[in-house]
Formats: C-alpha cells, sequence, structure tokens
C-alpha cells in the first residue's frame, strides 16, 4: 500500500512540474528579456544553448521550456545550426532517458494502467496488433509535442535495441526540431 502512495504522490508531483514548466516557457518565451539576450549571442553560446535545450527537449519536465528556445533561436539564428546541433542535443537526453530512467518510467505506466486503466483499454495496450505497431507509435510519440519519455517507455517495452531506438530518436528528434524552427521562422 505504501508503495501505490509513493506512486501516487510521485506522479502528482510530476504532473505540477510539467505545468509549472509551461508557465515558465510562456514567460520567458513572451515577458522577460531572455528573447534579447537569445537574439543577439555569439555563436560558441548560440551552439550552446541549441545543445542544452536539445537536452532539455527530450525530457517531459523540460520540453516546453526547450521549444521555447529553439522558437525562439530559429527566428534569427541559422536553422540547419539549431536544427543540427539540438538534434544532437535530444539525442543526448533521450540515450540518457533510455539508459537510467526506463524502469523508472515503466513502473510509473503500470501504477497509471492499475490506477486509471480498464479491462478493455489494458487488452488493447497489451494485444499483438499494438505489439506489431509499437515502434511506429513510439517513433510519433517522439516525434509529436507529447513527452519523449512516452515513446521511450513504448520502445522499453517492446525491448527495442538500443542501436534501433538511437536511429528512430535521431530521425524523429531531428524532425521536431525542423517544424519548431520553420514555425518560428514562418510566424516571424
Amino acid at each position: 500500500m505504501g508503495k501505490i502512495k509513493n506512486r501516487k504522490i510521485k506522479v502528482i508531483r510530476d504532473l505540477t512540474l510539467i505545468f509549472v514548466s509551461i508557465a515558465i516557457a510562456i514567460f520567458v518565451y513572451k515577458f522577460s528579456a531572455v528573447p534579447d539576450i537569445i537574439y543577439n549571442t555569439s555563436l560558441p553560446i548560440f551552439i550552446l544553448l541549441c545543445f542544452l535545450s536539445g537536452i532539455f527537449f527530450a525530457s517531459t519536465f523540460t520540453v516546453a521550456i526547450a521549444s521555447a528556445f529553439f522558437l525562439m533561436l530559429g527566428k534569427v539564428h541559422n536553422p540547419v545550426l539549431v536544427i543540427g546541433v539540438g538534434s544532437m542535443g535530444a539525442i543526448l537526453g533521450d540515450t540518457l532517458i533510455f539508459k537510467f530512467l526506463k524502469d523508472d518510467l515503466i513502473s510509473d505506466f503500470e501504477y497509471l494502467e492499475e490506477e486509471f486503466g480498464n479491462k478493455f483499454l489494458k487488452r488493447i495496450v497489451h494485444s499483438k496488433l499494438i505489439f506489431w505497431f509499437a515502434p511506429i507509435i513510439a517513433a510519433i510519440l517522439i516525434a509529436s509535442p507529447f513527452p519523449d519519455e512516452l515513446g521511450l517507455l513504448v520502445f522499453a517495452q517492446i525491448k527495442m535495441k538500443y542501436k534501433n531506438f538511437l536511429l528512430v530518436s535521431a530521425g524523429m528528434n531531428t524532425l521536431s526540431i525542423i517544424l519548431l524552427t520553420a514555425f518560428s521562422r514562418f510566424f516571424k
């Protein structure tokens, strides 16, 4: 019983952190001096910002803030550099999550499945049909605005080889950053 209560507290804490991250991202993008600083950075600082934004882009808790930074960086800096350096950071971020946090992610998912899933939903999630489409679903989750951890969780559940995971992560994160950069350029 204590284990379930601890898991519930962790899930509530995590959801709170996500909402705080979204609020910070909105503040940073709209109401602070950060955009002016980003628009006038030197090349080494710009590259560092892109790389760190990529690392933070991989995590549920910081994806909103990283997205705000990519939108700002993509407006005025070289989009190829933003995409290339940001993608390398995102691959590193996903790799760290995949290597070190996948067991914790699986525990969180199992808790949520027990707490909120019904029998029909459990049968769908554990069906052979989903197993065959799992890599596609995981890739879409990584490329989407949804947290990468959901896609990584799917990869961990199907025991995807690390080499294959790395290729999918690279492709999907690059696609996401391309879309953010294109969006920032389109809506200057």
